[in-house]
């Protein structure tokens, strides 16, 4: 206990060098400070905590669903823990909570974290939501490593939902609780609930569509392929499935994706091999490349896939 309150010491310390302008100093994990510095940059203070609010959730979204079962077993291992299950969409907006008992259910309503709120890193600062959703991978978040100074009484851990199949963010699931309850083992159970709803959202797919996507990544490998199966998400267009996919290197807003989407589709309807450069909004240039796929059992369907276009560095001036 004692390394504890230490840590947090140090830890709190830091937090008032750094927003009061000073070095941060030591004892600060890098993930979170530079957290600390893209919540600054956006021009939040650690004062204020006000998530933003949507009224219109849809009560049987897609997600909610998929992930009930493993939801069930989570709220009844953690039962006498004091952690709140939380389920967000894939814009850090909560579209679920389960916590037990009327304390830690006040605790949560007292910060917002209830459905319908965002907890989107640019909205309420480092939390083991919104931070996870940036980093694209998990995130602890304890106590004063939170941006929000109303935050500090809590330790969370987040981790993403893709989807196995497009690697799309479908979610963000979070286990949340006071400090005082905080246990190491939350990190690992919240990576473990991510990759059993993630082993729900396969069972969606067809077989045809599994089957398309392991022929996908079967040609791929063996032809050595640049372009890495991240990202993106599936099209269906009868009597072909079509999937777009993109490396994880390919840093996409929401509209950098709904744009290669409208691209992919244009491609689609060609049915033909085909190249398009689309240039992104933060200065990258991406490729997308339609081609066929055929499954083992003869299935046919078109792939479209994302990658970063290269260009060959200039040669210097009088030379070449």
């Amino acid at each position: 206990m004692t390394n504890a309150i230490e840590d947090n010491t140090t830890l709190d310390r830091a937090h008032q060098h750094f927003v009061t302008d000073e070095p941060a100093g030591g004892g600060v994990r890098i993930p979170i400070l530079s957290s600390w510095r893209r919540c600054e940059s956006l021009g939040l203070v650690p004062d204020r905590l006000a998530p933003s609010y949507r009224s219109d959730l849809d009560p049987d979204e897609r997600i909610i669903r998929i992930a009930a079962p493993v939801l069930n077993r989570l709220e009844v291992s953690l039962a006498r823990a004091g952690v709140g299950v939380i389920l967000t969409d894939g814009d850090a907006t909560v579209l679920h909570r389960r916590a037990t008992g009327s304390a830690l259910n006040r605790h949560l309503d007292g910060v917002c974290l209830a459905p319908g709120f965002s907890y989107a890193e640019h909205v309420v600062g480092t939390n083991g939501i919104g931070t996870a959703l940036v980093e694209r991978r998990p995130s602890y978040v304890s106590s004063v490593e939170h941006f929000a100074a109303r935050l500090h009484p809590y330790v969370c851990a987040g981790a993403p939902i893709r989807d196995p199949i497009s690697g799309r963010i479908e979610g963000i699931i979070d286990l949340t609780c006071l400090r005082s309850d905080a246990d190491p083992k939350m990190m690992t159970m919240a990576r473990g609930a991510a990759s059993a709803i993630e082993r729900r959202i396969l069972e969606q797919y067809t077989e045809r569509e599994q089957a398309l996507i392991q022929a996908l990544l079967r040609d791929g490998h063996r032809t050595r392929a640049s372009i890495v199966p991240v990202a993106g998400e599936p099209y269906v267009r009868a009597p072909t499935e079509v999937i777009l996919r993109a490396p994880a290197n390919l840093m996409m807003s929401s509209r950098d994706e709904q744009i290669l989407r409208e691209k992919a589709a244009e491609l689609i309807s060609a049915a033909c091999r085909a190249a398009v450069e689309v240039r992104l909004s933060h200065g990258q240039l991406a490729v997308l490349v339609c081609r066929p796929v055929t499954t083992a059992a003869g299935a046919e369907g078109l792939a479209v896939e994302a990658g970063l276009a290269y260009r060959p560095p200039r040669p210097p001036a009088g030379e070449g």
